[in-house]
């Protein structure tokens, strides 16, 4: 399942790793089979407002991406423009909207499609998640919805604008029970957990603003502090921020993103999985100017998929030009990688790289949107995989 916004230039931020204790996985000892292509499809349409980068920015509105269901069927959404043309206003679309939000359902076997629903939404106001019911909860403008398969309504909630500069966030877990919304004006969020098959409100509290590259799971949630320097956690509507993990145990990060409610996954110029106990488990190493970007799980919490991108450094020592770009694929309980696609992203809107991915619940699929063409893939399943030079 999947959850900074800037050009690919600046792809992440980067650190220099020091002394750790754990497993190692390097690019020279890891395997290079690549997943085998299923199925590919173009879409009848073009993504035309596009908010997720290569690198992903997983809690922000997303005009488009990907979302496995089950083992078997993949939702595909993207927003482009209707007749009415221009942009919308802030508030609850309307049958009048000039952005449409189209959901496809796919066969995850075959790439025919199964079902699919057109509906209006606003700029930047669109997201899609899925839970573990087989149920989609779709933001469209100032209101989020579950649906069942059929696209009919079970419940909504309202996101309404009340102050200017505010915004919403939305995060789903792992497993796909727990769905959290936080609603962000200057200066504080407040935040609920809700049953994402209900929305029953588990717990709620304020605080300040999360950042963009936070992560839940069914009992807490994580996030980089401001340097990005430390993992921070705490529990649901109790405690305080406690600092998981940080330098000199690894060096940088990102993104931390939860794999289950006891192992969190987290990069910037290496990949690293922490037990929430703040022991390193694992450390993968590309080398030199690479750089670990957006992070996908799968429900089952047995496999990752992290896109690594090895750019040209600038002037200023910052990531530059992308020279390029794959998806390492990791299997979570032998805490090695099990395979690497080398996949570049092929389309730009502007500056933007219209891409995305997911993975199956079980962990055996792997689902690529580049642009307007969805591929899927299948991921080998053996212990073959397992680094040849693993350091215990």
């Amino acid at each position: 399942m999947s959850f900074c916004q800037t050009s690919l230039g600046w792809l992440l931020f980067y650190g220099a790793m020091t002394c750790w204790a754990g497993t190692s996985v390097s690019e020279r000892g890891a395997p290079q089979n690549q997943p085998k292509p299923m199925w590919s499809i173009k879409l009848d349409a073009v993504p035309e407002s596009n908010r997720k980068y290569f690198h992903g920015k997983p809690n922000s509105p997303d005009d488009w991406g990907l979302s496995f269901l089950d083992e078997t069927r993949l939702v595909v959404h993207y927003v482009t423009h209707s007749a009415g043309g221009g942009l919308s206003s802030r508030g609850v679309p309307g049958e009048t909207e000039p952005l449409q939000m189209h959901v496809r359902v796919l066969d995850a076997n075959s790439g025919i499609e199964k079902s699919r629903v057109d509906l209006p939404t606003h700029t930047d106001e669109s997201m899609l998640l899925v839970n573990n019911k087989e149920q989609i909860l779709a933001r469209t403008g100032g209101v989020l919805r579950l649906y069942d398969l059929d696209f009919s309504v079970l419940r909504e909630r309202a996101l309404p604008h009340k102050a200017p500069y505010d915004q919403w966030q939305l995060a789903i877990s792992p497993s796909g029970k727990t769905l959290l919304i936080a609603y962000y004006r200057p200066s504080i969020s407040e935040i609920e957990i809700l049953d994402s098959s209900n929305f029953r409100i588990l717990a709620k509290w304020t605080d300040s603003y999360l950042g963009d590259s936070f992560s839940i799971s069914d009992t807490g949630v994580v996030r980089p502090d401001a340097d990005q320097r430390n993992i921070l956690m705490r529990s649901f509507g109790e405690g305080d921020w406690q600092v998981l993990a940080g330098r000199p145990t690894i060096s940088c990060i990102n993104r931390p993103t939860f794999v289950t409610d006891s192992v969190v996954l987290a990069g910037c110029r290496e990949v690293f999985l922490l037990g929430i106990d703040g022991k390193l488990l694992m450390k993968d190493d590309f080398g030199e100017h690479v750089h670990v970007g957006r992070i996908a799980v799968s429900q089952e919490g047995n496999a990752a998929v992290l896109a690594i991108a090895k750019t040209k450094e600038s002037f200023f020592d910052v990531p530059g030009r992308l020279i390029w770009a794959k998806l390492a694929i990791y299997d979570i309980s032998s805490k090695s990688r099990k395979s690497t696609l080398n996949r570049n992203p092929s389309s730009k809107v502007g500056d933007e790289f219209v891409y995305d991915f997911a993975i199956s619940p079980d962990g055996r699929k792997l689902a690529v949107m580049d642009y307007n063409v969805v591929t899927v893939y299948e991921i080998e399943q053996s212990d073959s995989h397992k680094s040849a030079d693993l350091l215990q």
